[in-house]
């Protein structure tokens, strides 16, 4: 595919992007350029100046078949450059914006939850140091449990965050489902999988993520996953209506959990 074309599709898959994010009335991305590139690095505050302290240590991965979003750009993985029409990208950018916006405040919530062992975790340690010199025997103990605690945070943190993560990704399919249409994103999931369109890190919740990546929720489905997720009965996703996924919008937006297909 010649330079051209690759520009043409870019504008393309970025106009695209861009009536999305009207559509779903998202207010923190307006991209203006689409890039192709396996990470974000750890920049300065708004810039796109890498720290020079942070090399080697990226913000987070762009997952093949998934988008990632800054303030003016789309991003993604140069994997699947050339490999899909603009039209095939739309069911993806719908669904990696819902993650990406109108998930975030849950995201965050799990985010919270995810840390919440190494918080608790970080209270232990503070006793420890608190009573250190006044209770002679008790800090040794209190060490050990400590120590132990800090293990088992990492596992339950590291868990949590995949697992939660990676359901909130399925849940975003389902609903990018119910707006555009089952038989629009499933065979694009499909033709992914024809072509070897795998993202390695998927589907593992214990595994190794992405080389030093700071990305937290970072558990993703595989493309299996995915379309196994949209396998339900049809008529679940014929019942959403324009009404009933407004409804689902403003569910998300005040914090609500709405019940989707998982």
């Amino acid at each position: 595919m010649d330079s051209q074309t690759t520009d043409a599709d870019d504008q393309h898959i970025l106009r695209i992007a861009n009536e999305i994010i009207d559509d779903l009335n998202i207010s923190i991305f307006r991209p203006n350029a689409v890039a192709w590139t396996e990470d974000l690095p750890i920049t300065l505050v708004d810039t796109d100046t890498p720290v020079p302290e942070m090399g080697g240590m990226v913000r987070r991965d762009v997952p093949v078949g998934w988008s990632v979003f800054t303030w003016d750009r789309v991003i993604l993985n140069p994997q699947m450059k050339g490999k899909l029409s603009p039209a095939e990208w739309r069911p993806l950018l719908v669904s990696s914006l819902i993650y990406e916006a109108r998930l975030r405040g849950r995201r965050d919530l799990a985010t919270i939850l995810a840390w919440t062992p190494f918080i608790i975790d970080g209270i232990g340690w503070w006793w420890l140091f608190a009573v250190w010199t006044s209770k002679p025997g008790i800090p040794a103990l209190l060490a050990i449990t400590d120590s132990i605690g800090l293990i088992a945070a990492f596992l339950v943190g590291g868990l949590l965050s995949r697992w939660l993560s990676k359901r909130l990704r399925l849940e975003a399919d389902t609903l990018a489902s119910a707006l555009v249409g089952l038989e629009i994103l499933k065979p694009v999931l499909e033709k992914m999988e024809s072509l070897g369109l795998v993202d390695e890190y998927a589907g593992s919740l214990w595994g190794m993520g992405y080389p030093f990546s700071g990305e937290l929720m970072s558990g993703r489905p595989t493309l299996a996953e995915r379309i196994r997720n949209l396998e339900g009965p049809r008529e679940a996703g014929a019942a959403f209506s324009n009404s009933r996924w407004k409804e689902q919008l403003h569910l998300m937006e005040t914090g609500g959990f709405p019940s989707t297909q998982s």
